[in-house]
């Protein structure tokens, strides 16, 4: 079977696109029939094609086509929640149904949507789906800037009306990534995130931003971070607030940010070679070399705490190469708060 990536069937694919009614952000003012363009970061800064698909990925791709492409959305959704776990991890869900948007004639939009408030607090890579997400918005004809039912379970809704008229919401972030859809209710939430490997930025920023409920696209009780959606706030609505990092602070010891450091590139290299059923694969000597190259220390030391890691039970260690079979375990309690 010929596999073709997300983006190639893109490209090949009519759909409804948002459109913004105004430059600075505000609601749209309309929906236009348009080419939906690649996922910002799929081609290279000079606009290169694609680099070929590793082994892994067009494993996966296969795997893909033959059970998200066709069939009906109870099909795909049963198939999606029985394999999310071993096969997706926190950076599949959304590759999975990005593919049943571009590919599946038999699912609506709006039945992806729910599918999509389903999995949304099982996802660490919001950011790099943020035009699939606005796409199928418009596809499903839903107003982003208002309350979307179909991304909230029965609990979410009665606790999102509960809340007051007009909030307070928090987001930690970099320069770069200031827009994006993930906000909190609390911040002291917000503020843990300077705390946790993946999200490590040299620059950290907590955003407040105050609103009217009716703007929250949803309420999110996974994680217990209180997260509420928020799509395309303009920037004027929010305030800036620098936080100074964590080991300026004293707040970790030298030891635990760099196991952080291991695991946050192990987790890395995983999200790009992609999930397989007996494990994620690549070369230990590769990764030791860059790792040490990265934090300015010694490939002993690196190859210490990797033992460790292997004796927690979160990777093996087999010849010239790391096998990581439980990726979701890794991520959640590898790294510590």
């Amino acid at each position: 079977m010929t596999v073709i990536n997300a983006n190639e069937k893109k490209a090949e694919k009519s759909q409804w696109a948002l459109t913004d009614g105004e430059s600075s952000g505000g609601k749209a003012g309309g929906l236009e029939k348009s080419i939906t363009e690649p996922d910002a970061g799929a081609t290279s800064a000079d606009g290169e094609d694609d680099a070929p698909l590793t082994p892994d990925q067009l494993e996966l791709a296969q795997i893909f086509d033959e059970n998200l492409t066709v069939g009906s959305f109870e099909q795909v959704r049963d198939w999606i929640y029985k394999n999310g776990q071993q096969r997706l991890g926190r950076w599949g869900y959304l590759n999975a149904l990005e593919w049943i948007f571009v590919g599946n004639e038999e699912v609506e939009p709006g039945q992806l949507l729910q599918l999509l408030g389903d999995v949304w607090t099982l996802c660490d890579n919001i950011g790099e789906y943020r035009n699939f997400i606005l796409d199928l918005l418009g596809a499903a004809q839903v107003d982003p800037w208002t309350t979307i039912p179909e991304l909230m379970d029965h609990e979410e809704k009665v606790a999102l009306e509960a809340l007051p008229d007009c909030l307070t919401i928090f987001r930690f972030c970099g320069p770069s990534n200031k827009n994006g859809f993930s906000w909190t209710l609390c911040r002291d939430v917000a503020r843990s995130f300077r705390l946790k490997a993946f999200y490590e930025t040299h620059q950290p920023i907590l955003l407040t931003a105050n609103i009217c409920k009716q703007r929250i696209a949803a309420l999110k009780m996974g994680r217990n971070e209180q997260e509420v959606i928020v799509f395309d706030l303009p920037e004027t609505s929010w305030t800036e607030e620098p936080i100074t990092p964590p080991h300026a602070l004293n707040e970790e010891s030298p030891r635990v940010t760099l196991r952080q450091r291991i695991i946050s590139l192990l987790i890395s290299r995983a999200g790009v070679i992609g999930t397989k059923k007996d494990g994620i694969e690549f070369p230990l000597p590769g990764f030791e070399q860059e790792l040490a190259k990265e934090l300015g220390t010694g490939s002993s030391l690196i190859s210490a705490y990797l033992v460790q890691l292997q004796a927690s039970g979160f990777l093996q260690l087999e010849q010239n190469k790391i096998v990581l079979t439980d990726l979701n375990r890794l991520a959640s309690d590898g790294l510590p708060e």
